[in-house]
C-alpha cells in the first residue's frame, strides 16, 4: 500500500460516510412526511383560509 493508495481510500470512505448521512437524512424527511401526511396535505389550505380569513 502506497500513500496514494491510503489518500483513495480515505477520499472513497468520507464520501461513503457523507452518502449514508445523506440516506438517513432523506429516509427521516420521508418516514416524517408519512407520519405527518394529512398535516402536510392540510396545511397550505388551513394557512390560506387564515390568509382570507385576515385580508377579510
Amino acid at each position: 500500500m502506497t500513500g496514494l493508495d491510503n489518500n483513495i481510500l480515505r477520499v472513497k470512505g468520507k464520501i461513503f460516510c457523507a452518502m449514508l448521512n445523506y440516506l438517513m437524512i432523506i429516509i427521516i424527511i420521508i418516514f416524517l412526511l408519512m407520519k405527518n401526511k394529512a398535516d402536510v396535505i392540510l396545511q397550505p389550505y388551513l394557512i390560506e383560509r387564515r390568509i382570507l380569513f385576515i385580508a377579510q
